[in-house]
């Protein structure tokens, strides 16, 4: 009898293990493939594919809401789109998720410097000098920036 309790009370603890395991490691799966999709559309996108790299990007949004470059590539996606609304959408959220979000500021720069928002402009320009490692945005902010001086 007691073999038998402590049999049943082992599978029980087995089943809850097995059915925890796969409710908490989700999460973790989504947002795996959230960064995997967000890598793939980087590569689409500097392979000039714009539009599956968006796609890839959506995706990848929809998977996990907090992936910082998704929303920073979207922004930018749309930037050059000229979809300002969905490219300060993106770029806003991306500030939200990091402080640092290089490709962010300089959207939200450059669109606030299309839109005669010089102050805007100034700011995000100079925040996204800091943070930014691509060499041609980083010239491209810089280049503005002095455009605003004169």
């Amino acid at each position: 009898m007691k073999k038998t309790m402590l049999f049943s009370f082992l599978l029980f603890l087995i089943i809850i293990a097995l059915f925890s395991t796969e409710i908490f490691a989700q999460p973790a799966s989504k947002k795996k493939r959230s960064l995997e999709l967000t890598k793939k559309a980087i590569s689409l996108y500097k392979y000039k594919q714009y539009d599956r790299a968006k796609d890839a990007l959506l995706k990848a949004v929809k998977l996990d809401g907090k992936n910082v470059k998704a929303h920073e590539m979207l922004s930018l996606l749309y930037y050059q789109e000229r979809n300002f609304t969905a490219a300060r959408h993106h770029a806003k959220t991306a500030l939200k998720l990091s402080q640092k979000s290089a490709g962010a500021y300089y959207v939200l720069g450059m669109i606030s410097y299309q839109q005669g928002e010089e102050e805007k402009a100034r700011f995000h320009l100079n925040q996204a000098v800091k943070f930014l490692k691509n060499p041609e945005r980083r010239a491209n902010a810089k280049n503005t920036l002095e455009k605003l001086k004169t």
